[in-house]
């Protein structure tokens, strides 16, 4: 099964600044966002070591005390990602996880639903696949949206364990 997901800002704007008005990634300041929530859940998305859950994100935040809600951690996350600072894949499950993005910013990837390693992947033909389709529908500001899932040589090999089974 393969799904495509990354997503692409429809405008260079940070939406989690209530109208700062940065238009490039570069210029937005992740920890100048407009709530004390939203600093919260961006902090504490940058503490994690790769993908984490919103709801797990949730529960680490309440037990260090943070007192937020969870639609709150969805919203800023949701915010992180249109703005350029976070990414988002669904995992084997369907479960969606969340990850800091590195400054070098925003790109697509082919992840692994195992062990969730990413591989930078080139999609300039679906990007201007999905262009011409709009244009032919007469659609503007599109909002591209794609995730691209699999597993990994390392994950799709069968494990010793697996094979030495089957040999009884």
């Amino acid at each position: 099964m393969v799904i495509i997901s990354a997503m692409r800002a429809r405008t260079g704007e940070d939406p989690t600044s209530a109208g700062a008005g940065a238009r490039d990634r570069g210029s937005v300041d992740p920890l100048a966002h407009r709530t004390r929530q939203r600093r919260a859940v961006f902090r504490a998305l940058s503490g994690r070591r790769g993908f984490v859950s919103a709801h797990d994100l949730y529960d680490a935040m309440r037990s260090a005390g943070d007192h937020i809600g969870l639609a709150t951690v969805y919203r800023s996350l949701h915010a992180l990602v249109a703005s350029g600072h976070a990414e988002t894949f669904h995992d084997d499950t369907g479960v969606q996880l969340f990850c800091v993005l590195a400054p070098a910013g925003r790109g697509y990837r082919l992840a692994c639903r195992v062990c969730h390693r990413r591989v930078p992947i080139e999609v300039a033909p679906v990007e201007s696949w999905a262009a011409d389709l709009a244009a032919d529908h007469e659609f503007t500001d599109v909002h591209l949206v794609f995730e691209l899932t699999g597993l990994c040589s390392a994950c799709s090999s069968p494990q010793p364990e697996a094979a030495a089974s089957g040999d009884g």
